[in-house]
């Protein structure tokens, strides 16, 4: 439970959406009073359903504000309005390191146009080295060899849509195994290093 009544609280981040500026299991502090919101800062809310999403600001209107998850390629579905407001993200701690959050309008649209530039670049080489990459990921000698060296985790989450189990290295998910839809998706380059076959599934339901 987030005790939301004091002026500064952490809280603990979850899901894809804002990788890579926030990973799963950061902790973040959060400033509940914060009138001077600007775009590009980055905000806790309660969506319709009143569950807790961390996101970026893209717009502020009398509405309230529209908001975008780094890692997503379109903003948010609709405003949100203040009263749904929990308060703003300043820092995170990574396990050891105390990063401060970007936030406002020329960092944290910079560092939103940089990520794309980034995704933009990695799907021109990945879509020209796609016939390598593909030969490359069904060798599975070298993966069982890594493996044993990566050494990835596993954390079980119980979702409205169902199970899911995300495979880390270190604090990076590298993986997801979603329930209903019974496979493993793993990130590049990744696919090149773990093999499929032995990861955890879970039983169809």
């Amino acid at each position: 439970m987030m005790d939301t009544s004091r002026k500064n609280f952490t809280v603990r981040y979850t899901g894809p959406s804002m990788r890579p500026t926030l990973m799963p299991g950061d902790l973040l502090t959060v400033q509940t009073e914060c009138p001077d919101l600007l775009l590009g800062d980055i905000v806790i809310f309660r969506d319709r359903e009143g569950q807790t999403i961390a996101h970026r600001i893209v717009a502020i209107d009398q509405a309230g504000v529209r908001t975008r998850g780094d890692n997503n390629s379109e903003p948010d579905t609709e405003s949100v309005p203040r009263e749904r407001l929990i308060g703003r993200v300043t820092t995170l701690a990574r396990g050891k390191r105390s990063i401060t959050i970007k936030g406002g309008f020329l960092s944290g649209k910079t560092y939103r146009i940089a990520l794309l530039a980034l995704k933009n670049c990695e799907w021109f080489f990945v879509r020209r080295l796609h016939p390598l990459y593909r030969g490359l990921s069904q060798l599975l000698w070298p993966k069982k060899m890594l493996r044993v060296l990566l050494k990835p985790r596993f954390l079980h989450f119980n979702k409205p849509d169902g199970a899911e189990i995300q495979m880390l290295i270190g604090h990076t998910v590298i993986g997801r195994y979603r329930q209903a839809e019974d496979c493993w998706q793993i990130r590049r380059p990744y696919r090149l290093l773990i093999d499929e076959t032995t990861l955890p599934r879970l039983p169809n339901e």
